[in-house]
């Protein structure tokens, strides 16, 4: 459940979208091993294996992202050689150690500053990873176990907890039926 906004000046919708999808595709990499981890699984079982599919399964559908344009000053004055952005990450309180926030914020600098110094200009970024109550319509498809037929609800880690501990369990019985 990283909600993740971001304006940046002289953004384009190709931009736009190359920043939504990599994004995306970088905050599930770096949160892909923090849920098995903090669940207490150990790495290279198969429980650990499963944990982590199912985070990279899920974590786009909770992973939510909006740009905007904006314009900037720096001291005072208009940013017009440059590009500059800034982004907030808001994280569930208490779902995400803080070595994985830590790793949130690498993962969007990193994307952020390649996709946006790509032509070259000067890059301004602030980043920043707070952390508050989250409620927010998930999808269904991937998430019934958890908003228990809710459009809506009220995000806690242990529901969370719960959730990912279930959907491991129910795999491995799958697994081992077949």
């Amino acid at each position: 459940m990283p909600l993740i906004e971001g304006r940046i000046t002289g953004l384009t919708p190709q931009i736009a979208t190359q920043l939504e999808q990599s994004i995306t595709t970088a905050v599930r990499d770096a949160l892909a091993d923090g849920f098995p981890d903090e669940l207490g699984f150990v790495q290279g079982t198969q429980e650990f294996n499963i944990a982590k599919q199912i985070a990279q399964k899920i974590m786009p559908g909770w992973t939510w992202v909006t740009l905007e344009e904006a314009n900037w000053a720096i001291g005072g004055n208009r940013i017009n050689n440059g590009i500059v952005a800034r982004f907030n990450i808001l994280v569930l309180t208490g779902a995400v150690e803080e070595q994985y926030k830590e790793a949130i914020l690498d993962a969007v600098t990193q994307t952020v500053t390649n996709i946006l110094g790509a032509g070259g200009q000067q890059v301004h970024l602030a980043i920043s990873v707070v952390e508050g109550d989250v409620e927010m319509t998930l999808p269904a498809s991937l998430f019934s176990g958890l908003t228990q037929g809710a459009s809506g609800a009220l995000l806690t880690p242990d529901r969370v907890r719960a959730f990912l501990m279930t959907e491991v369990v129910n795999t491995l019985r799958q697994q081992k039926a077949a």
